[in-house]
């Protein structure tokens, strides 16, 4: 099986005034499916059915300033599915969730404004905010979980690849790792930040073209520039692709 998410357009209305919007303004947000290969939808979770429109926190400034009429509340950008459980990521909720599959109930949230499911954030250099417009959410083997934190519109937005250690018992997250680039001072759009078994990172620095590789320490393995931005970039292990066959492919996509 596989999960996708779709944007939905909610047009029965919400009373968005308690935040400076319309009293019955539209709202858009993601629906999220799982589907089997011959294409049945096995189950769907709404975001608007458990998380509440004040969690979209200080992006209903951006929001109302933007949008006109069509108000975009959660704008879902990945998920990771480990076993029962999938972990959401939500821009313009500045917040990574937890949620269970089988009861579409939230586990923990880290980020954004303040709930019940809220972990405390220990260790982390900016005290004020954790996450900022945050892509590619990701969970390791030991259970950590890794996050591209773009950190837009923030009095500090240089980006940073990070790791959290989640204690759940506990109710916290500590953070254990971050990598930035020296070069990359900004990047309020898209990215990824990939640990690879080795303990290495490959992070894509979004809008800025840019994509990088460091080792544990944050030191830079090699860059990559182009001119146009990255949305994700997804390591390759060794052998599964040769020069020859990315040569053909390159070919087939210019003919």
């Amino acid at each position: 099986n596989y999960i996708y998410g779709y944007v939905k357009n909610f047009p029965e209305g919400s009373d968005t005034s308690e935040f400076g919007g319309a009293s019955y303004a539209y709202t858009q947000s993601t629906v999220l499916r799982e589907v089997t290969p011959q294409g049945k939808t096995v189950w769907s979770w709404f975001p608007s059915e458990h998380l509440d429109l004040s969690e979209t926190g200080r992006w209903w400034g951006i929001i109302l300033e933007y949008d006109n009429w069509l108000y975009d509340v959660s704008h879902w950008n990945a998920v990771e599915v480990v076993g029962r459980h999938m972990y959401l990521s939500f821009r313009n909720r500045d917040a990574i969730y937890k949620v269970n599959r089988e009861t579409g109930r939230v586990v923990w949230k880290l980020g954004g404004t303040e709930t019940s499911k809220s972990l405390r954030v220990l260790d982390y250099p900016d005290d004020d905010y954790v996450l900022g417009a945050q892509h590619d959410v990701r969970v390791q083997p030991n259970g950590s979980v890794t996050v591209f934190n773009n950190r837009s519109f923030l009095e500090n937005p240089t980006p940073r690849a990070e790791r959290f250690r989640i204690n759940e018992e506990a109710g916290t997250a500590r953070l254990v790792e971050q990598i930035e680039d020296s070069e990359v001072k900004e990047s309020e759009c898209c990215g990824s930040a990939r640990r690879l078994p080795s303990k290495d990172w490959l992070v894509s620095w979004g809008e800025t073209g840019i994509i990088g590789a460091y080792d544990p320490a944050g030191r830079t393995i090699f860059r990559l520039r182009s001119s146009k931005f990255s949305y994700r970039a997804n390591p390759v292990a060794a052998g599964m692709v040769t020069v020859s066959k990315l040569r053909r492919a390159m070919n087939r996509m210019n003919r």
